[in-house]
């Protein structure tokens, strides 16, 4: 008997024991949850055939409900009107084109979306934006879809001429 615990062979085998018991433990509860949850599919699986019913049951009083919805939707756009959307007047600003293109990014608050927008337009230039009108700024902040007044506040106009007298003063 005192051989037994003198050899060391039990002591690996007790380890693989407990390991085995725990795989065993382990897979006896991943395997229960599984089953579980694939008889709660079975249990939904019937259950959408109530609900198929029950929709055709309210199916009437949901078509009706959307009609009305529909009839109150076009009240309130008629009512509503949308303001028409202006022409650019590009007398005072002048037509360019994308060959004589600036960085119209070089304006604060002019980020890169609003500069496509702006080219949409027909505004390639820092001489264009330097001449903006208050029409004009209306203008274009109703077409490009931007804060009201920003145009004003972040100074485009006057940043558009400090550029473009910084851009002449270069080329010479």
């Amino acid at each position: 008997m005192t051989e037994i615990f003198k050899n060391t062979d039990w002591i690996f085998y007790a380890e693989l024991f407990v390991f085995m018991l725990g795989a065993f433990f382990i897979g006896y509860f991943f395997g229960k949850k599984s089953i579980n949850r694939s008889n709660q599919k079975r249990k939904k699986e019937t259950n959408i055939n109530d609900i198929e019913t029950i929709f055709s049951e309210i199916k009437p009083d949901i078509i009706k409900i959307i009609e009305k919805h529909k009839d109150t939707k076009a009240d309130i756009a008629s009512e509503t009107e949308t303001p028409k959307k202006r022409k650019l007047d590009f007398s005072s600003i002048e037509h360019s084109d994308a060959f004589n293109k600036d960085d119209l990014t070089k304006i604060e608050g002019l980020s890169p979306f609003i500069e496509d927008k702006l080219n949409q337009l027909g505004i390639f230039s820092f001489s264009q934006i330097s001449r903006f009108t208050k029409e004009d700024i209306e203008t274009i902040t109703q077409l490009i879809e931007y804060f009201p007044g920003r145009i004003q506040r972040d100074n485009w106009v006057g940043q558009a001429k400090a550029l473009e007298s910084k851009k002449a003063t270069h080329i010479e």
